[in-house]
This record gives structure tokens, C-alpha cells and sequence, in this order.
């Protein structure tokens, strides 16, 4: 790296260029975060530099992407935020340079000590922000009536105030009736449940909550019995006592699945669900009759495509109606179709979103789930034991974890890849149809 420094204090920003490419290999070869990060940065320096402004803000980009999702330690982290928000200056990309201001500020103020210093200031006007949270509880789903299992645990004061949004009571979830299974790994969860069949028990992504599946359910509930719980401190699913670990993720589904299921279930888990689900199925395969995954995380390195990562951050970082729209509309083909399809129900579903977007519960779960789960990348070797037939389902056009990470699955375990040609990284709410074909098809190859 200073001989990358070396080459652009020089003017050499060709040499600096290579230099850089050189150590993110090196850093993927032995998988230091913070070395990539650090070459990736100024790999777009040196383009930006050279003139070519787009592609190396586009680069700037992607090393942000590591940034936010907390995997550098602090100290790269301040120099990253403060390097690319210089960088943005000197090409007058005032925006974006706003943008990870707001979002350097937030940072910084949540660490103990100064890490990295800080970075000037400038005008306010800018700065949206994403990584949604929403949850909700259980509803009513045709073909079966909710089932009382038990009453929900009582929530302690920090968990009642984390529901709450600003100035009031917490929102409830865009369903009707719902109910809370008893306390599983110590978490008080919220289920839907409905329909009669083998169990098909359904993991949403991050960042959302059960209801995430209903243009799903009716049809699957046709032919199978649904359990789609709202993953732990999402939606109404509360963690009552103690820290959200990995391991605890992996025990609560243990538990709901005995809990719920009276046949080993098919597991289909969508982004971050996906990847409880992978790393479920590694070790817990026995409990299981199939697995699904649906534009999974964890089957390869988070790499989205740059609009949609400043999009993320956006919402992440300043949850509205605005930036929740501007995130949508980088993650779906045709949005106007999403609510178009959601109707009426469009309203009450982006509004619960925000809340729990904005929850101080919402956004520590969903830091938990990213940062143990969901963004490290599941061992090959780990992979190839899953002994259930398993099966992909992915939108072409996924700017999270795009077709070829899918593909390359498919080609070494062996796996049915099903593309979903007009949907980006959530199938089940943009294409509702040719979902369940998929996915029917996939239930076919199982046990199921």
C-alpha cells in the first residue's frame, strides 16, 4: 500500500492503479477485510484521478459496501468514510459526499473513542438512508384458523421502548390476528401459520418480517402446511433477555421446527434467511426433507452492484418513505408493479417497514444477523455436506448477490437453479407466480 501511495503522490495514477489491484488480491487470497477495503479505495482514486469519475466512484462505492456493513475494524473504517468523502469532493460529487458524512457523523458517534478522526462537515441536505427493519407478527392465512400455543413472553422495558416509535406506541404488522409462539431460545416469537400438508417453514430476509411472504402464502398454503416466523428481533419477535448471537439464531430455529413441525419441514430461506438456513442445514440435515434458497446470502463474497449499495446505505442510514422508495426501486425490475400488486395493503406494509427500520431493537438484530450470519461467506467444505436436496431460486436481475454467485453454486454441489427472469432480489413479492412455480417445483424434488 505506501508504494501505491508512492506511485499516485507522484502522479503515476496507472502504477498506482495496479499496485492497489495488487493487494485486494492478496487481500482476497487470505481474506483481509481491511486490506481490500483499503486497495479497493484506492483503486477508485486512481480512476477518479485519471478522469474516468464514474468508474472509480462506482469503486469508492464498493468499498463503502464493507464499511457499512461492519466488517473493517475502526480504525480503517475512519480512514475509508474520511478518504472517500475527500475523494468525492474534488470531483464535486457533493452528494454522495453528504451522504457518507451523515453517515461517518452516525458512526462516530457510536464508537467509545475517536476511530479515524472525522470528517469536515458540509452543508446539511443529503444523506438518505436503508437497511430496513420490519416484523410483525402472525396472521391469518386461509385454511386455517390461528392456533393459540402459548401467551407471549413479557417484554422487559428496553425491549417494550425498542418497539416503540417516535413519540408513541409501536405499529402493528399489516395482518390481522397474531399470536406469539412461547419463548424459543429465549426469544418470544411471532408466527404465521396456515394451510394442511407436509410443514414448509419459511425464513424471510433481513431487515423484514413474515408478511414479506404474503403474496406467497394463499398459494402454498393450498397444498402444504406454512409456518413463517419473524426472525429473531424482527417484527414481533422479541429477544427478551440476553445478547443475539449466531448460535442462538441457529438453536431458535432448531426449536421453532420441533416445536412446530410434526414431519421434518422443507426450509426455504430468502437473503439473509437464506443463509440461516444453509448453515442450519449443514449440521441439523436430519431434521430436515429439503432446502430452498432463495437469492441466498452466504454462498459467495457480498459484492452489489454500486447504485444499489448507496441506495442501501441511504435508507440504512435515514429510514423514510424517500429513501425505503429509492431502495426499492434498485432492488425490484418494475416497483410500480410491487405496489400496484400490493394495493391497499402497500400502505400499512411500508409504514410498519419504517418502524421497525427506525427501532433501536430493529437495527441491533439486524447488525447481528449481517455481521454473523448473513455476510460471512458459508465454507465450501460446509456446503458440500448438506445431504437434503437442495434448491436455488434467484431473480436475474438481483443487485445483492447477483446470478453468477447462484450459478456458480448450481454448477459445483449440483443444485437446480430456477431464474426468475423479470425480478430482482425478492422473487416472492415481485413475481409472486412464477415463484411458487419454482418453488413448487423445487418442493417437488424433496421429500416434500
Amino acid at each position: 500500500m505506501p508504494l501505491a501511495l508512492q506511485h499516485g503522490a507522484a502522479g503515476d495514477q496507472e502504477a498506482a492503479y495496479a499496485v492497489a489491484a495488487d493487494a485486494a488480491e492478496i487481500g482476497e487470497r487470505f481474506g483481509e477485510a481491511d486490506l481490500i477495503a483499503l486497495a479497493v479505495y484506492m483503486q477508485g482514486e486512481a480512476l477518479v484521478r485519471q478522469g474516468r469519475v464514474d468508474k472509480g466512484l462506482g469503486l469508492l462505492d464498493e468499498a463503502m459496501v464493507a464499511v457499512t456493513a461492519g466488517e473493517l475494524s475502526p480504525i480503517v473504517t475512519g480512514l475509508v468514510y474520511c478518504s472517500v468523502i475527500d475523494a468525492c469532493q474534488e470531483v464535486y460529487a457533493l452528494g454522495r459526499a453528504r451522504e457518507w458524512t451523515a453517515a461517518l457523523t452516525q458512526w462516530c458517534e457510536r464508537q467509545p473513542e475517536p476511530a479515524g478522526g472525522r470528517a469536515r462537515a458540509l452543508p446539511a441536505g443529503g444523506a438518505p438512508s436503508p437497511a430496513g427493519g420490519v416484523g410483525r407478527g402472525r396472521g391469518r392465512v386461509p385454511g386455517r384458523k390461528p392456533e393459540r400455543v402459548g401467551a407471549p413472553a413479557r417484554p422487559g422495558p428496553a425491549t417494550a421502548r425498542a418497539g416503540e416509535p417516535r413519540g408513541g406506541r409501536r405499529r402493528d404488522p399489516p395482518v390481522g390476528e397474531r399470536d406469539h409462539r412461547p419463548a424459543e431460545a429465549g426469544i418470544s416469537t411471532a408466527v404465521l401459520e396456515g394451510g394442511e400438508g407436509r410443514p414448509v417453514v419459511l425464513l424471510h430476509e433481513q431487515g423484514a418480517f413474515a408478511a414479506h411472504w404474503l403474496r406467497v402464502i394463499p398459494g402454498l398454503a393450498a397444498t402444504h402446511r406454512v409456518i413463517a416466523p419473524d426472525l429473531p428481533g424482527h417484527g414481533a419477535s422479541e429477544v427478551t433477555n440476553g445478547e443475539l448471537t449466531a448460535g442462538r439464531v441457529v438453536s431458535w430455529l432448531a426449536e421453532l421446527i420441533e416445536e412446530t413441525c410434526t414431519a421434518p419441514p422443507a426450509l426455504v430461506g430468502h437473503m439473509g434467511g437464506g443463509a440461516i438456513a444453509a448453515r442450519f442445514a449443514v449440521d441439523h440435515g436430519d431434521r430436515l426433507a429439503g432446502l430452498v434458497l432463495v437469492d441466498s446470502f452466504g454462498l459467495g463474497k457480498f459484492r452489489p452492484r454500486p447504485r444499489f449499495a448507496v441506495a442501501l446505505l441511504r435508507y440504512v442510514t435515514r429510514p423514510s418513505p424517500r429513501t425505503y422508495g429509492g431502495l426499492m426501486q434498485r432492488c425490484t425490475v418494475d416497483f410500480a408493479g410491487v405496489r400496484r400488486g400490493l394495493g391497499e395493503r402497500w400502505d400499512p406494509f411500508e409504514a410498519y417497514v419504517l418502524d421497525r427500520a427506525r427501532s433501536p431493537g430493529g437495527k441491533a438484530a439486524l447488525r447481528v444477523l449481517m455481521r454473523e450470519v448473513a455476510l460471512p461467506v458459508v465454507p465450501p467444505a460446509d456446503l458440500e455436506r448438506i445431504a437434503v436436496p437442495t434448491t436455488l431460486i434467484w431473480g436475474r436481475h438481483d443487485p445483492a448477490m447477483r446470478l453468477r454467485v447462484a450459478e456458480a453454486a448450481s454448477a459445483r454441489y449440483g443444485w437446480p437453479l430456477h431464474v426468475i427472469e423479470d425480478a430482482g432480489d425478492d422473487p416472492p413479492i415481485e413475481d409472486p407466480d412464477g415463484f411458487l412455480e419454482a418453488l413448487h417445483a423445487g418442493l417437488d424434488g424433496t421429500a416434500v
